[in-house]
């Protein structure tokens, strides 16, 4: 026997996301080959975000405008 899903009420989430840092000088980033080891670590910068919850309002949510889209 299944049990009922618990309904989690809306909420928005505070966190970190990693984005690439940029060297600044133009180059492009070291390619990472398949089958040769390595770290695969590249430079990065944390930046603080909040993650909105947008449950229930996904269809005000479109690529022209917001850069990205849910599909049903």
């Amino acid at each position: 026997m299944a049990s009922a899903a618990t309904k989690v009420p809306k909420h928005d989430v505070a966190t970190e996301l990693n984005y690439y840092q940029d060297p600044g000088d133009g180059s492009p980033p070291v390619p990472y080959y398949v089958g040769q080891p390595n770290t695969y670590e590249r430079p990065t910068t944390a930046l603080k975000v909040v993650i909105h919850d947008i449950t229930g309002d996904e269809g005000e949510y479109i690529l022209d405008s917001h850069g990205f889209q849910y599909t049903f």
